[in-house]
């Protein structure tokens, strides 16, 4: 493939989403399976023009073959810059819908070396790995569990950073000490502060409860001669 100028660049396991041009192909194949004809089937899809502007037959034979629908055959002017133009800019209109989700942010690179750990299956295992670097791509990385010595290719989403070891500035004891209360001296006891008022024309025993009057109101009957309860209303 090297001879051929092809660039093979495989994707992390476990992360389909890294390769979502040939999982989006296996969905449309298996669409197109899934038909009554899937002959008919085939041979519509590659007549149906495309995010490019051409059909899978334009770009591939350079002419539109008959199809089931009547209509008039023309010879295509297949344009190779605008082919490329207009799938480019499909993929960056759906890169820009994805990245506005605040679960699509970029996450923070990892350094060699930091201790791991890997998410397989949707759960996130107990043991701590080791992170030995990049895999090739800027989001996949090699991982080396600590028991076993095995090594593991996993995609930035599936590697989380384990806090392992506490700050060497401060101990339990200092931080259990910190946010632990002071003991009221005997003095604090014996005179109490007073609570805040902001006020300086009102003093301490001006605070107290007013009572609230409740208005009575007339009591009413329907023409049935049920009586009307009205409702209590705050009237101070």
């Amino acid at each position: 493939m090297t001879d051929l100028g092809i660039d093979h660049v495989t994707s992390s396991p476990y992360y389909p989403q890294s390769n979502g041009a040939a999982e989006r192909a296996v969905q449309t194949a298996k669409k197109i399976l899934s038909q009554d004809d899937p002959a008919a089937a085939l041979m519509t899809y590659r007549c149906s023009k495309t995010v490019t502007g051409y059909s899978p037959n334009e770009v591939m034979l350079g002419a539109d073959v008959r199809t089931s629908l009547p209509r008039r055959l023309t010879k295509p002017n297949v344009n190779t810059e605008r082919i490329l133009g207009n799938s480019l800019q499909t993929k960056m209109s759906a890169k820009r819908h994805y990245d506005q989700s605040a679960l699509n942010q970029p996450l923070n690179q990892l350094t060699s070396g930091s201790p791991v750990r890997v998410r397989t299956n949707g759960e996130w295992s107990d043991q701590i790995y080791d992170l030995m670097g990049t895999a090739g791509t800027s989001r996949s990385y090699i991982v080396q569990n600590q028991q076993t010595g095995r090594r593991f290719r996993r995609n930035r989403h599936q590697l989380l950073p384990s806090q392992t070891a506490q700050s060497s500035d401060s101990s339990p004891s200092d931080l259990t000490a910190q946010c632990s209360p002071q003991p009221l001296t005997p003095s604090q006891l014996a005179n109490p502060p007073l609570p805040i008022i902001d006020n300086p024309s009102l003093t301490v025993s001006d605070h107290k409860p007013q009572p609230v009057n409740h208005q009575v109101l007339p009591r009413r009957t329907t023409r049935s001669g049920r009586a009307v309860n009205p409702p209590r209303r705050y009237s101070p």
